[in-house]
């Protein structure tokens, strides 16, 4: 069974919150705050208080672990961007590999909920189970994110 875990954008901070950092505010040992810092500790200074999520539902961006790693062993979450490596081959039986292309696709998870890596296809998107380009035995690596580095997609 998969690890079930989230990360966080928020939109006002233009910040991405990691696992640890959600888990700690969700158990209390910061206080969630916008735009200010609350004090835990009274006596604590702007740099040790320096954690803080946004509280507003529509700021934070939630995105899930897909329970997968790329190929550095780097975690992979909905809305990253992974250059990948495609695998053509010349039928369903994989007889023999025609060619191999370098492609970026964006992680979802798409209408029957599995992990799918979307793809710009000639116009349209092309969505294909995550665990396809896995199988293959191709190099995935995460380049970024659709929020934070959007500009990958460009072009």
């Amino acid at each position: 069974m998969r690890e079930i875990k989230f990360r966080g954008y928020s939109k006002s901070f233009s910040m991405m919150f990691d696992y640890d950092m959600l888990e700690m505010a969700s158990a209390g040992m910061v206080d969630i705050c916008k735009r200010e810092l609350k004090k835990i500790d009274p006596e604590a200074t702007e740099l040790q208080m320096g954690l803080f999520l946004p509280t507003y539902d529509k700021d934070l961006i939630l995105m899930q672990y897909t329970g997968l790693k790329d190929s550095n062993g780097k975690e992979i979450y909905e809305g990253d961007i992974v250059e990948f490596t495609r695998k053509h081959w010349n039928n369903c039986n994989k007889e023999y590999l025609e060619k191999t292309t370098k492609e970026l696709g964006i992680i979802e998870f798409f209408k029957n909920l599995q992990t799918s890596l979307k793809v710009k296809e000639e116009g349209y998107n092309l969505y294909q189970p995550l665990l396809w380009i896995l199988e293959d035995d191709s190099e995935i690596e995460i380049i970024g994110n659709i929020y934070e580095n959007s500009e990958l997609l460009e072009g």
